[in-house]
Protein backbone atom coordinates (compact mmCIF):
# COMPACT_ATOMS: atom_id res chain seq x y z
CA UNK A 1 0.00 0.00 0.00
CA UNK A 2 1.17 3.48 -0.46
CA UNK A 3 0.10 6.78 1.53
CA UNK A 4 -0.89 9.12 -1.15
CA UNK A 5 -0.11 12.84 1.03
CA UNK A 6 2.10 15.31 0.52
CA UNK A 7 5.09 15.68 2.97
CA UNK A 8 3.81 18.52 4.97
CA UNK A 9 -0.13 16.79 5.10
CA UNK A 10 1.58 13.42 6.59
CA UNK A 11 3.78 15.77 8.62
CA UNK A 12 0.44 17.64 10.23
CA UNK A 13 -1.79 13.89 10.13
CA UNK A 14 0.48 11.15 10.08
CA UNK A 15 3.43 11.98 11.80
CA UNK A 16 2.21 13.30 15.52
CA UNK A 17 1.34 9.71 16.85
CA UNK A 18 4.98 8.31 16.22
CA UNK A 19 6.36 12.03 17.64
CA UNK A 20 4.19 11.32 20.72
CA UNK A 21 5.45 7.99 21.20
CA UNK A 22 8.87 8.74 20.83
CA UNK A 23 8.05 11.70 23.25
CA UNK A 24 6.72 8.77 25.97
CA UNK A 25 10.05 6.45 25.40
CA UNK A 26 8.42 3.81 23.79
CA UNK A 27 10.35 0.82 23.91
CA UNK A 28 9.24 -0.34 20.50
CA UNK A 29 8.27 0.71 16.96
CA UNK A 30 6.31 -1.10 14.39
CA UNK A 31 7.49 -0.41 11.01
CA UNK A 32 4.44 -0.74 8.04
CA UNK A 33 4.59 -1.93 5.03
CA UNK A 34 3.51 1.03 3.65
CA UNK A 35 5.35 3.47 1.38
CA UNK A 36 5.27 7.26 1.31
CA UNK A 37 6.93 8.38 -1.49
CA UNK A 38 6.37 12.14 -0.55
CA UNK A 39 9.25 11.43 2.13
CA UNK A 40 11.71 10.20 -0.11
CA UNK A 41 10.78 6.62 -1.14
CA UNK A 42 8.39 4.37 -3.04
CA UNK A 43 9.85 1.41 -1.08
CA UNK A 44 7.60 0.35 2.00
CA UNK A 45 8.46 1.55 4.69
CA UNK A 46 9.82 -1.97 6.19
CA UNK A 47 13.10 -1.51 3.73
CA UNK A 48 12.98 2.31 3.85
CA UNK A 49 16.29 3.76 5.44
CA UNK A 50 14.37 7.12 4.55
CA UNK A 51 11.88 6.52 6.97
CA UNK A 52 13.72 4.41 9.00
CA UNK A 53 17.22 5.91 9.95
CA UNK A 54 16.83 8.97 8.70
CA UNK A 55 13.26 9.90 9.98
CA UNK A 56 12.57 7.91 13.04
CA UNK A 57 16.66 7.70 13.74
CA UNK A 58 18.39 10.89 12.89
CA UNK A 59 15.34 13.12 12.92
CA UNK A 60 13.18 12.18 15.78
CA UNK A 61 16.10 10.84 17.64
CA UNK A 62 14.46 7.41 18.13
CA UNK A 63 16.52 4.98 19.74
CA UNK A 64 14.44 1.89 20.25
CA UNK A 65 13.22 -1.09 18.91
CA UNK A 66 12.34 -1.32 15.53
CA UNK A 67 10.23 -4.14 14.53
CA UNK A 68 8.82 -5.32 11.67
CA UNK A 69 5.04 -5.69 11.41
CA UNK A 70 4.23 -9.12 10.06
CA UNK A 71 5.89 -9.85 7.39
CA UNK A 72 4.03 -13.26 6.38
CA UNK A 73 0.69 -11.03 5.89
CA UNK A 74 2.02 -11.24 1.67
CA UNK A 75 2.00 -6.80 1.55
CA UNK A 76 5.82 -7.51 0.41
CA UNK A 77 5.18 -10.10 -2.06
CA UNK A 78 7.50 -10.22 -4.91
CA UNK A 79 10.61 -9.49 -3.28
CA UNK A 80 13.01 -12.89 -2.57
CA UNK A 81 12.23 -13.63 0.95
CA UNK A 82 15.85 -13.90 1.92
CA UNK A 83 16.54 -11.05 -0.10
CA UNK A 84 13.87 -9.12 2.36
CA UNK A 85 15.28 -9.91 5.49
CA UNK A 86 18.36 -8.34 4.62
CA UNK A 87 16.63 -5.15 3.38
CA UNK A 88 15.05 -4.76 6.31
CA UNK A 89 18.18 -4.80 8.51
CA UNK A 90 19.87 -3.11 6.18
CA UNK A 91 17.10 -0.43 6.40
CA UNK A 92 17.73 -0.05 10.05
CA UNK A 93 15.47 -3.04 11.67
CA UNK A 94 15.84 -4.75 14.77
CA UNK A 95 13.28 -7.39 14.74
CA UNK A 96 11.74 -9.63 11.92
CA UNK A 97 8.22 -10.43 12.61
CA UNK A 98 6.80 -13.93 11.27
CA UNK A 99 9.41 -13.93 8.17
CA UNK A 100 6.93 -16.12 5.16
CA UNK A 101 9.98 -18.63 5.24
CA UNK A 102 12.41 -18.67 8.24
CA UNK A 103 14.81 -20.43 7.04
CA UNK A 104 15.19 -18.10 3.90
CA UNK A 105 15.55 -15.34 5.98
CA UNK A 106 18.32 -16.88 8.47
CA UNK A 107 19.99 -18.23 4.92
CA UNK A 108 19.54 -14.62 3.34
CA UNK A 109 20.99 -12.64 6.64
CA UNK A 110 24.07 -14.80 7.37
CA UNK A 111 24.97 -14.61 3.33
CA UNK A 112 24.75 -10.79 4.11
CA UNK A 113 27.48 -10.94 7.07
CA UNK A 114 29.38 -13.28 5.41
CA UNK A 115 29.95 -11.11 2.69
CA UNK A 116 30.10 -7.97 4.50
CA UNK A 117 27.05 -6.27 3.09
CA UNK A 118 25.82 -6.31 6.42
CA UNK A 119 28.23 -4.80 9.00
CA UNK A 120 28.85 -6.80 12.28
CA UNK A 121 28.60 -2.92 14.12
CA UNK A 122 24.93 -3.03 12.41
CA UNK A 123 24.28 -6.35 13.95
CA UNK A 124 25.92 -5.10 17.10
CA UNK A 125 23.24 -2.20 17.45
CA UNK A 126 20.53 -4.33 17.23
CA UNK A 127 21.26 -6.79 19.60
CA UNK A 128 22.38 -3.24 21.91
CA UNK A 129 19.02 -2.80 21.37
CA UNK A 130 17.52 -5.90 22.31
CA UNK A 131 19.25 -6.88 25.58
CA UNK A 132 18.65 -3.16 26.84
CA UNK A 133 15.08 -3.57 26.60
CA UNK A 134 15.19 -7.06 28.21
CA UNK A 135 17.43 -5.71 30.80
CA UNK A 136 14.70 -2.90 31.49
CA UNK A 137 12.13 -5.16 31.87
CA UNK A 138 14.03 -7.77 33.56
CA UNK A 139 13.86 -10.47 31.85
CA UNK A 140 17.63 -10.78 31.66
CA UNK A 141 18.50 -10.30 35.44
CA UNK A 142 20.24 -7.51 36.40
CA UNK A 143 23.81 -6.12 35.77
Amino acid sequence: PTVDSSEAEWRSVDLPPFTAAINADVAAVMVGHLAVPSLGSTEPATIAPELTEQLLRSELGYEGLLVTDAMDMRALDGIDEAELAVLAVEAGIDILLVPPDLAAAVQGLTAAVAEGRISDERLDQSVERIVRLKLSLGLLGSR
